[in-house]
């Protein structure tokens, strides 16, 4: 399937997933054809650019998960310039139109509040790469996580949980039996106004627990009518997490004034008001809408105001914002991750396109949810499984209609035209733990890859951040192509191969390294004698590597 207009079909792949239980003989035929191809064919590049059809001259930048190094990239997928932070990331990073970097990071002290995607600190980096202002904003009380946005007026805005013990979230009306731990660590937003070379200003906030709702405990604070769709429900909840809503990322629209919030634990997009001052942030009246800090448009789970209505979102990533300018009409990209989808989880790529107006603000649906009732459209690729992550991942879109997405469990990034066929294909070749692949190495697939990458963002040769600065080519990150699988004239042999539990190995051998086709070790044996066993490894191919210098490739079967 390509682009569904109205409609959500499930990816044909998972018919095919299904079936994961192989007779021997067929296995044995694809690790034969495999070791064929690996002997008589040179190899296709399996890590950077995998595939490049078209003409823009853009750049992408990225920061590997759990690397301190971010990369900015052509599209040739040759590196052109990076910068180096002492921290891990936490989560995302950006580029400002006067050329600095601006990057989350992840502190390790204060963690008492610490979860998936957390962070604490905001850096900026000149161009030289030297850290010319930071802002923490980590405590044992707040912790910046996941995003932030750079404002137009060079303001920051960040993403941030913020602790309440037991005590306070029983006072405020939550039904204590659904507390999985001794506190609730709810969402909210700080804009920061930077200042000198660490600090800055609180200048505008706004907190989900100003804008709570319950009917659990008339006794109790927020109690209320929780189908009001401007309020946030205490009790709604999928689990008993201290993160219970779970933002994952900003968007900011500057013709609106208005921010969008996702929220994965309600399977949510919800949309406030920034033109509010501190105070009617808190209330629900003032702004330009009107209503102060209350949701003005919420979508995707009408479950979570008790509404009618088929559940839309699951698990969903990296929105992208995009306005008809003038027209009080916008776009909204979703990286839906598909996790809760039933029977089958798939992620697909979709749009809803929405109106605000000053006088009505966003239009209700017939059941009192916020229209549409449906995507305006879906979009997944023929090979479904290609864009399937079950964490984060973003999307953006891009010129003539195309779709740049961040695959970002596998570190793969993937632009589509508007026919949806796959024009340029990137692979991260820097893994969670720093190291550097080469080409010939794997990755690995979507239950177990090496090189995950949160999110990504492009930026067009015109961006003004670009101008007067040097981007020619340092060359590709990775390594060169493997080579090394020789089993030419190195005195070894292995037999049998396919083997299922021994195998014999002649040959002066003093240590054995096994590796799978990710290039990692899986059994490593010193002194090992000529009998050696492999009867706990799982069927597969594996590379031997003998005595550190020759590597012989054995097929491993039960």
């Amino acid at each position: 399937m390509l682009w569904n207009n109205g409609g959500r079909t499930a990816p044909i792949y998972f018919k095919c997933m299904c079936q994961r239980k192989f007779r021997f003989k067929f296995g044995f035929i694809l690790f034969f054809v495999l070791w064929v191809q690996l002997k008589l064919y040179p190899q296709e590049n399996t890590v950077g650019l995998i595939s490049n059809r078209i003409s823009d001259q853009g750049y992408i930048l990225f920061n590997p998960l759990s690397n301190k190094t971010t990369y900015l990239i052509n599209r040739q997928g040759e590196q052109v310039h990076s910068w180096t932070s002492s921290y891990v990331p936490g989560m995302t990073v950006y580029l400002h139109e006067d050329g600095m970097l601006f990057r989350a990071g992840r502190v390790t002290d204060d963690t008492y509040i610490n979860s998936g995607g957390a962070g604490g600190i905001i850096e900026q980096f000149n161009w030289e790469g030297e850290v010319i202002w930071q802002y923490r904003y980590s405590s044992p009380l707040v912790r910046q996580h996941h995003d932030f946005e750079i404002l137009p007026n060079g303001n920051i805005l960040i993403l941030a949980w913020e602790k309440k013990t037991k005590e306070q979230a029983i006072a405020a009306g939550r039904d204590p039996s659904s507390l999985g731990t001794d506190q609730l660590w709810p969402d909210h937003l700080v804009e920061v106004k930077p200042m000198g070379e660490s600090g800055g200003a609180i200048i505008w906030e706004w907190h989900v627990w100003d804008h709570l709702v319950q009917n659990y405990d008339p006794s109790k604070d927020n109690f209320g009518d929780v189908s009001n769709p401007g309020l946030i429900d205490l009790n709604h909840y999928s689990n008993k997490l201290a993160d219970w809503i779970h933002g994952n990322s900003l968007e900011y629209n500057e013709e609106l004034d208005q921010i969008m919030i996702s929220s994965r634990g309600f399977n949510e997009l919800w949309i406030i008001d920034h033109s509010t001052t501190i105070e009617e942030a808190r209330s629900d009246s003032g702004g330009r809408s009107g209503k102060g800090g209350n949701l003005l448009w919420r979508w995707g789970n009408p479950s979570t105001c008790r509404k009618e209505g088929s559940q839309l979102l699951f698990g969903q990533h990296g929105v992208y914002w995009e306005s008809v300018p003038n027209t009080g009409e916008s776009r909204i990209y979703i990286y839906n991750n598909g996790n809760g989808r039933r029977p089958e989880i798939f992620s697909t790529i979709d749009f809803v396109d929405i109106k605000y107006s000053d006088i009505t603000g966003y239009p209700l649906t017939a059941a009192g949810y916020f229209a549409p009732n449906d995507f305006t459209s879906t979009f997944s690729p023929e090979d479904s499984l290609s864009i399937y992550a079950p964490l984060f991942s973003n999307v953006q879109k891009m010129k003539d209609d195309h779709l740049l997405v961040c695959v970002g469990p596998r570190g793969t990034f993937i632009e589509y035209d508007n026919t949806g066929e796959e024009v340029w294909k990137y692979i991260n070749p820097v893994t969670e733990s720093g190291r550097i692949l080469s080409q010939g190495e794997l990755i690995g697939d979507h239950q177990a890859s090496i090189n995950s990458v949160f999110s990504i963002q492009y930026y067009s040769q015109s961006f003004p951040g670009f101008d007067g600065k040097l981007l020619t080519s340092l060359g590709v990150i990775e390594g060169e192509m493997v080579t090394g699988i020789n089993e030419e004239e190195n005195n070894y042999s292995i037999s049998p191969n396919p083997v299922k539990t021994h195998f014999f190995i002649q040959g002066d051998v003093q240590t054995i390294r096994i590796t799978n086709l990710n290039g990692q070790t899986v059994k490593t044996i010193l002194s090992p004698g000529d009998k050696i066993n492999v009867s706990d490894l799982e069927p597969g191919m594996y590379i031997c590597l003998i005595n550190q210098a020759f590597t012989l490739k054995l097929i491993v079967t039960k």
